[in-house]
């Protein structure tokens, strides 16, 4: 019996180890408003999703045949009492990083526009 309920542990171990790391529903909707305010302006066009064990990501097109000209990633936590990370890379380096989704979004709000 011993044996049985070994087994179970280590592969229930194994399985959430192994499983992708994903944005919650509330972040998800609060990336998604963002984002939808800056396709009907005009300024992006399309996005992607992306995850991982270790991290999520959202990045932002303005083509879509381009590379993402910004990615919005929330990492894993590396302990229990950590808070996911999250951070906005452009094409070349790291924007901000920070532990609060709505601080990136703010940032991302404040970011300057192409004049048209």
């Amino acid at each position: 019996m011993k044996n049985e309920k070994t087994s179970f542990e280590q592969r229930k171990n194994a399985r959430s180890k192994s499983r992708d790391y994903y944005f919650s529903r509330t972040e998800l909707s609060s990336l998604l408003s963002a984002y939808s305010l800056r396709v009907a302006e005009g300024d992006w066009r399309d996005y992607a999703l992306d995850h991982s064990p270790q991290a999520a990501m959202f990045s932002i097109f303005k083509h879509a045949y381009e590379s993402p000209m910004l990615v919005i990633e929330k990492r894993k936590p590396r302990s229990l009492k950590d808070a996911a990370q999250f951070f906005l890379h452009d094409r070349h380096r790291t924007l901000i990083k920070t532990g609060k989704i709505t601080e990136l979004l703010d940032y991302l709000h404040r970011m300057p526009r192409l004049v048209k």
